[in-house]
């Protein structure tokens, strides 16, 4: 089948606090998944629609000062350039990355390609983004995304490894700004033949294996994402 392949990942960040926060989206062909993670600081939700068309979103509020969403969508031909307006409902800062995915399954029913699970925590270094579970999807070459949303800027000193000793690879770390009401955001991604991933969370954790891990303690909300591979 190959793994799904990752085109670009591009980052945003909104250091002002407003209702607007303007992605625009990397160029695209028709057909491709697009991926955004948006994090922002406080509790205030996305207003819907946000335009650009039909996403699916799974938006998670920890209660401690940070709201993280997922947000993913088949690419249309227009989608390239496009700009996506984030907007809240309350002033935020904000921080964003956009994945544009090639070679993803496209069933026509985008739950059955792309599948997803959420972990929540109170302040610590190691945001946790939990097992996701595809029994239904059987052996294949899937594509894991590990994503973490924070309040505050505490950069990530390491990405997760996995229990067979495999770091997550091309991280990439974003925040809003320095200040006392920033946020923050962190992806990386691996290819792997599994029906379970738990990406550096498995339990006991013996090292190397470990989450990710970060400068110092922040409320969190993490993601692991698995999307399915295109059949030749």
């Amino acid at each position: 089948m190959g793994f799904p392949i990752i085109q670009s990942v591009t980052p945003y960040s909104f250091p002002e606090r407003s209702k607007s926060h303007p992605v625009t989206l990397p160029p695209v062909d028709a057909g491709d998944l697009l991926v955004a993670f948006f994090v922002n600081h406080g509790d205030t939700e996305l207003t819907n629609p946000f335009g650009g068309g039909p996403w699916v979103v799974l938006s998670i509020n920890n209660g401690r000062n940070v709201r993280f969403g997922a947000y993913w969508k088949k690419a249309l031909a227009e989608d390239a350039g496009a700009v996506v307006d984030f907007s809240t409902y309350a002033a935020a800062k904000a921080a964003a990355q956009v994945y544009r995915v090639k070679g993803w399954r496209d069933s026509g029913v985008i739950f059955k390609d792309v599948n997803i699970t959420h972990n929540q925590s109170i302040p610590t270094v190691t945001p946790d983004p939990g097992p996701l579970y595809l029994w239904s999807w059987g052996l294949e070459d899937t594509l894991w995304i590990a994503a973490y949303g924070a309040d505050g800027d505490e950069e990530v000193m390491e990405y997760p490894v996995d229990d067979d000793g495999v770091a997550y690879e091309d991280g990439l770390y974003v925040e809003s700004d320095h200040s006392q009401t920033s946020c923050s955001m962190a992806t990386a991604h691996r290819n792997r033949v599994v029906l379970v991933e738990d990406p550096g969370g498995t339990f006991p954790v013996v090292p190397p294996v470990h989450p990710f891990k970060t400068t110092g303690a922040q409320a969190w909300v993490a993601f692991t994402m698995g999307i399915r591979p295109t059949i030749i």
